[in-house]
């Protein structure tokens, strides 16, 4: 009954260098049950927002663990490359607030680890990276999880990844994976796919959502209910400010996986003005 995304933040006077917009944290809003739309919308409360950005949360299912993205700080510091600002995914436990933040032992300040997404049953943690042995600008990778432990990161191949850009990664109830991609055949800038993870958690045939989901601008960070019909995406296809980016939401009489659907586009759900 809620969302949890990212949006610029005025709780800190920093701004990025590059857009002078101020840096993201992550919120929580409740969901409108009958319209969709993203209401009373706060920053999540704990250790998990800070003055540079984060992103891409996922929880598990008990709600207790939550993985996100944020950039490399080191003691509040940017990290040793002074002219780029890295991701690294980080771990956070709910005590009444998040916190017992944790940096994951497969990051490195070398490059750059994020948009994490739990399998069905929680035993591996997908994400997206530029780390070495991939063949892109970033390529989706997983570790197995072992309780407290994290296996080495493998490589979800070269059917799945491309020289172009894999990121911000969702995997549904029915271990359906769905990304972003501007390497794959699409309508342009960054568009959403989707493809069925076997037992094994290897990929299968990789399709394009189409419309409406995709346009000739960024679609991504697509999430679906556990009946594949309802959900959110983020597009800059033109919203409350057409430079920015906003939330979406959709509503389909079938799940959106399967061969003929047809989708209502709600509106945005959700604007800078309202934070």
């Amino acid at each position: 009954d809620k969302v949890v995304f990212a949006s610029a933040s005025t709780k800190y006077a920093k701004k990025h260098s590059w857009d002078g917009m101020n840096f993201y944290d992550l919120f929580v809003a409740d969901i409108d049950e009958e319209t969709g739309d993203l209401i009373n919308a706060v920053t999540l409360e704990g250790d998990v927002n800070s003055p540079y950005h984060e992103s891409t949360a996922v929880f598990t299912k008990d709600g207790k663990t939550m993985y996100f993205t944020r950039n490399n700080e080191i003691k509040k510091k940017r990290s040793h490359d002074p002219k780029v600002m890295r991701l690294k995914i980080f771990k956070a436990e709910l005590h009444g607030k998040w916190n017992v933040v944790e940096d994951l032992p497969f990051n490195d300040n070398s490059f750059s680890t994020a948009y994490p997404a739990l399998n069905a049953d929680e035993t591996k943690l997908y994400f997206s990276s530029d780390r070495p042995g991939g063949q892109g600008m970033s390529d989706i990778w997983y570790v197995d999880l072992m309780g407290d432990r994290y296996g080495e990161p493998v490589h979800l191949g070269n059917e799945i990844n491309t020289p172009g850009r894999e990121a911000f990664l969702f995997i549904s109830e029915k271990d359906i994976l769905y990304f972003a991609s501007d390497g794959h055949l699409g309508l342009g800038g960054l568009d959403i796919y989707y493809t069925e993870l076997d037992e094994n958690g290897k990929p299968g045939e990789i399709t394009n959502l189409g419309e409406p989901f995709n346009s000739s601008l960024d679609d991504f960070s697509l999430i679906v209910d556990a009946d594949g019909k309802k959900g959110y995406f983020t597009s800059n296809r033109g919203g409350v400010n057409a430079a920015d980016d906003d939330i979406f939401h959709f509503n389909s009489d079938r799940p959106i996986d399967s061969a003929e659907c047809e989708i209502l586009l709600a509106g945005v759900v959700k604007d800078q003005d309202t934070q």
